[in-house]
């Protein structure tokens, strides 16, 4: 039950974190071409953020599928969010444990926007993952949510974001 219970909590804190962050670099967000509609600044600090999640999930659930681990967290998350994928990654290889499968991103929800950052709702789906502990035994909590809700805070630059907090949020997905 103790496992589990810190699986369960590392599932949130892993999801939480290494969901909870950012953009690289390399991840922009188209500019309007001509005969295309301007996007106002709200909705390009929105597909900004939205484009930077997805870039994060993907290189995590990349990293995860490889022996060679090369994900560089610096490169989506700053703040508090780094600080908390470190803590969360040293846990995991204390207690012998690690997700297996990809989680994806459901939905990023617009809370508070302005032209450098961008308060959202993020829910990651995470039905396809398991936690699997040193014995490769199944330990993930019977009573998981398929669907992980998280508030993420993103700092933009341009066509560039970084998620600088993210935390658990019950109640916004649906």
């Amino acid at each position: 039950m103790g496992r589990q219970r810190a699986a369960g909590g590392l599932i949130i804190v892993m999801s939480a974190i290494c969901l909870m962050a950012c953009v690289p670099e390399t991840t922009r967000v188209p500019a309007p071409t001509q005969g295309s509609p301007e996007r106002s600044p709200k909705v390009a600090t929105a597909a900004v953020a939205e484009a930077t999640y997805r870039s994060y999930i993907e290189a995590l659930n990349s990293d995860r599928a490889t022996t060679n681990h090369t994900f560089e967290a610096d490169q989506y998350l700053t703040g508090s969010a780094l600080e908390g994928e470190r803590l969360s990654r040293l846990q995991f290889e204390r207690e012998g444990i690690r997700l297996d499968g990809a989680i994806r991103l459901d939905s990023l929800t617009p809370v508070r926007s302005d032209t450098s950052s961008l308060l959202g709702y993020v829910c990651l789906d995470v039905s396809e993952t398991r936690v699997l502990d040193e014995t490769e035994t199944d330990v993930t909590p019977p009573d998981r949510t398929p669907v992980v809700g998280l508030e993420v805070m993103f700092l933009i630059s341009g066509d560039t974001a970084l998620i600088s907090e993210s935390k658990a949020k019950d109640g916004v997905c649906s």
